[in-house]
């Protein structure tokens, strides 16, 4: 569960799949969707009720044969219909009109722009056209509803600009997919928004974080955090930046002293391993502040190059792989495809080392002979994925 940072069980028949209707579900009909009969549909299966054509009602439920599906309408609470009766019912937003095609009104989610005075997109204009890279916009499923932080538009226009690979992304939709905070829920926009206002925490000392879920295919190029001075206690003063692909597995990255006059402070730079989730661990503050304010983040994303999920493969050759070339090259080129397949980013190495250390040559060790395998945090620090032996008095 994402709000507690844990894992808790629930009986499956408690639980539903929210927004992934079953794959018959016509025009994508999920729950919380408003629906009606169909004109065509002379009589309903299970028949009318206190349902009438006219009737627009809310998804509360699918059956679990995929093609019943219930419905709560004003007249009538927990109607059940077959899905392939009904159809979407768009929202209208009346006299707004969408600054892209002209659409008025706008049927669908609006998406106001939370800069400008009066600038609104219809679902389809978000998605494919461009407005001020610096404006953020708020999404409004149903008239009167407040908006809800969306981010910029033109994701899918940009996403199909951004196939090549290795290229630099600064769009934050592009390279993050959630966002969560340890509290105050409400003010984690502001993070990533650019408005003047903070993220400010509420809770426990040291126990403040920020997580970022990043998309499968990008690597952090750079990620820097705003503070304030002027914020005396509340100002950051030690950070621990963690990586990994399971928030129960987290892995510490980097520890970050910041100084009382820092405005801006560098968190990750030039990442080659790629990790699910990032997390921004506020250890401590100055004057031993409680709360921290976070006044933004800024993020520079790298799209992983196919090739280097190829080049971060293990080889590893047997002692007798020489001898046994002539015999086992077809065997030993479907071993090496098969560990192609396994991802360089599940890989954590750890090196030993044994045999002469003039001159610490064995990573960090201390003495002139090493005679048994000991541990090099130095050369683990590096995630190798590549082992290749010395002379023979040296060995990694």
């Amino acid at each position: 569960w994402q709000q507690k940072g844990g894992t808790y069980w629930v009986r499956y028949i408690h639980v539903e799949l929210i927004g992934f209707p079953p794959q018959s579900s016509p025009l994508h009909i999920k729950i919380g969707d408003k629906v009606r009969v169909k004109t065509s549909v002379t009589t309903p299966k299970y028949k009318w009720g206190s349902v009438t054509h006219r009737s627009v009602g809310v998804v509360k439920a699918f059956s679990a044969n995929g093609k019943d599906v219930i419905v709560d309408f004003p007249h009538q609470s927990h109607w059940t219909g077959l899905l392939a009766e009904m159809e979407l019912v768009p929202s209208i937003h009346p006299g707004v009109t969408c600054d892209g095609c002209q659409m008025f009104p706008i049927s669908g989610p609006r998406f106001k722009c939370r800069n400008c005075d009066d600038f609104d997109y219809c679902e389809t204009c978000f998605k494919m056209r461009k407005h001020n890279t610096r404006h953020a916009f708020g999404r409004i499923n149903e008239p009167g509803q407040s908006p809800v932080f969306c981010g910029r538009s033109g994701k899918q226009l940009k996403r199909r600009h951004s196939t090549q690979r290795g290229m630099l992304i600064d769009d934050w939709s592009r390279i993050v997919k959630n966002l969560n905070v340890s509290s105050s829920v409400n003010q984690a926009s502001r993070l990533i928004d650019g408005s003047e206002q903070c993220w400010q925490s509420s809770g426990s000392q040291g126990k403040h974080w920020i997580r970022l879920d990043v998309f499968p295919d990008v690597l952090i190029h750079r990620l820097k955090m705003v503070v304030d001075p002027a914020d005396s206690s509340y100002m950051p003063s030690l950070v621990v930046v963690s990586g990994g692909n399971s928030l129960n597995n987290l892995i510490e990255l980097k520890a970050v002293s910041i100084n009382p006059t820092d405005t801006t402070v560098l968190l990750l730079s030039d990442c080659t391993e790629y990790h699910r989730y990032i997390e921004i661990a506020i250890k401590q503050c100055r004057s031993s502040g409680i709360d921290c304010k976070i006044h933004g983040l800024r993020i520079l994303g790298r799209i992983q190059a196919e090739d280097e999920n190829l080049a971060a493969v293990p080889f590893l050759a047997s002692d007798n792989e020489e001898d046994e070339d002539d015999k086992s090259n077809s065997g030993s080129l479907m071993r090496k495809k098969a560990a192609g397949l396994e991802s360089a980013a599940t890989i954590r190495t750890k090196v030993f080392v044994w045999g002469l250390n003039d001159k610490d040559q064995l990573g960090g060790l201390k003495g002139s002979k090493i005679k048994v395998p000991s541990f090099s945090e130095t050369l683990s620090a590096l995630n190798v994925v590549q082992v290749a032996g010395g002379s023979k008095s040296l060995f990694a």
